[in-house]
């Protein structure tokens, strides 16, 4: 119910989404953000400026929601807070469940039109740091401890161009045991280098793995 004015450079740098309509019309003169809360949007403004600003949960869950439907990724990451000690091997998975705690304050927010593809692609880019820790110390980290992550975050460290291993048939056993309790993730087996898969191990895997699962 409210009108804020800007000029057409501002608010191509506060919303990619009104970027991107304006090089279908660029007689886009305004763009309606429907929020179901009382704000400033004068605030909103003001946290996109500067490095940091205190906040509560019920602004940062109001502010997230603005943030996606504007589609400014980095100003929704900033709402999230930063690790306050570095990663390690006992508080990795505590610090990527933290963040994950913090992310279900959005959850009534977030705009239920975007795809799960969306939810997947910020929920990753905040774990980020956490994944490319675990990527590069996966020879010394709790694998049990991963499995419980879910299938995206697995599959996000198992790709990372950091991942570690002692060798590869020590991925492949860590696939072939998510494969056995779940053969919809036979599409993990992708980032396991055969070629260097000792012949005990491809025996292994022949016996567990179904035919019918290969892709192309």
């Amino acid at each position: 119910g409210k009108e804020y004015q800007t000029n057409r450079l501002f608010a191509d740098i506060l919303s990619p989404k009104i970027r991107k309509f304006h090089y279908v019309d660029g007689s886009i003169d305004s763009f309606v953000i429907n929020v179901d809360a009382n704000f400033d949007f004068n605030e909103i403004l003001s946290l996109l400026l500067s490095d940091e600003k205190q906040i509560n949960k019920e602004e940062a869950a109001i502010y997230s929601k603005i943030f996606i439907i504007l589609e400014n990724k980095d100003a929704y990451l900033k709402l999230f807070p930063k690790n306050a000690e570095k990663s390690n091997i006992s508080n990795v998975f505590e610090q990527i469940r933290s963040k994950k705690q913090y992310l279900s304050l959005f959850s009534d927010a977030n705009d239920k039109s975007k795809t799960n593809e969306e939810d997947i692609y910020l929920n990753n880019e905040i774990i980020q740091p956490e994944i490319d820790f675990i990527a590069k110390h996966f020879y010394a980290i709790d694998l049990e401890e991963l499995k419980t992550l879910g299938t995206t975050v697995v599959e996000s460290v198992i790709s990372n161009s950091s991942l570690q291993l002692p060798d590869e048939d020590y991925l492949l056993q860590f696939v072939l045991d998510l494969y056995s309790t779940n053969s919809s993730m036979s599409n993990l087996f992708d980032y396991v280098d055969f070629l260097n898969v000792s012949n005990e191990e491809l025996l292994n895997f022949h016996e567990k793995f179904d035919l019918n699962d290969v892709n192309g």
